[in-house]
């Protein structure tokens, strides 16, 4: 396999996936430009609450001709032919293989919770790949920390600044050309693989500090598994936990 050559780029607000001014064979007749079923704009972007994938625009929510994958933690795999995430996700774009690497973080849940000595985060996260079909091999990937920050400021909220999770995959993940694959993550601790994930436990008084942070964002980046310098950044939208 060549040698895997990261360029970072950041992307527009929604998860690319190769999109480009190209027709879609599979864009229905008659729609228009950016609405669910058409061409993507010429920008890769769609209609507000639409994604573009493979240049064609589908609904986060149905996941697009494949679907998309279930909550981190309920049995969640990699799941293959389906995109999703959110639409005002921040999404990232690099060559890898020579094709096109993009991805972005989705589907959020983060619940916080104050006890008498800690305060707890929970909940789920998925990040949405695609790998383009042109690609001449298979692409190794890994990920970085995965970070909780303030969407006004780009600063982690939490002393601990990185998130404790737990993958549905074990890395290097491995992505085929024209794959697009959900990884989904689980926030907390496993004191055993395979075994149930507890609630990351965090000071006290980050409860206050959660709560009144406003909109918050969850940041990381996808890896080259054989050079980790080369990276990919994403996030998610911007979003306000529940249990304040």
């Amino acid at each position: 396999m060549p040698p895997l050559g990261l360029y970072a780029v950041l992307a527009g607000l929604v998860v690319t996936a190769s999109c480009g001014n190209d027709s879609n064979s599979d864009a229905q007749p008659g729609k228009e430009q950016g609405t669910e079923g058409a061409q993507c704009f010429p920008n890769g972007t769609c209609m507000d609450g639409l994604v573009c994938l493979s240049d064609l625009c589908v609904d986060p929510g149905t996941g697009g001709a494949g679907g998309v994958a279930g909550a981190a933690g309920s049995g969640g795999v990699v799941t293959t032919g389906g995109s999703g995430g959110d639409g005002g996700s921040d999404g990232g774009t690099a060559g890898i293989g020579g094709g096109w690497l993009s991805g972005s973080v989705g589907n959020v849940s983060v619940v916080v919770a104050e006890h008498t000595l800690v305060t707890t985060l929970s909940g789920s996260f998925g990040v949405f790949l695609h790998f383009d079909e042109h690609a001449s091999d298979a692409a190794s990937i890994s990920f970085s920390p995965f970070s909780l920050v303030s969407a006004d400021t780009g600063l982690a909220v939490l002393d601990q600044e990185q998130l404790s999770v737990v993958g549905s995959e074990e890395t290097p993940v491995q992505i085929q050309p024209g794959e697009s694959v959900t990884i989904g993550f689980q926030i907390g601790d496993q004191i055993q693989p395979g075994g149930p994930v507890s609630p990351m436990e965090v000071a006290k008084d980050d409860y206050a500090t959660l709560c009144n942070a406003g909109d918050l964002k969850i940041v990381g980046a996808i890896l080259d598994y054989v050079d980790e310098q080369q990276s990919i950044p994403v996030s998610s939208a911007t979003f306000i936990p529940s249990g304040c």
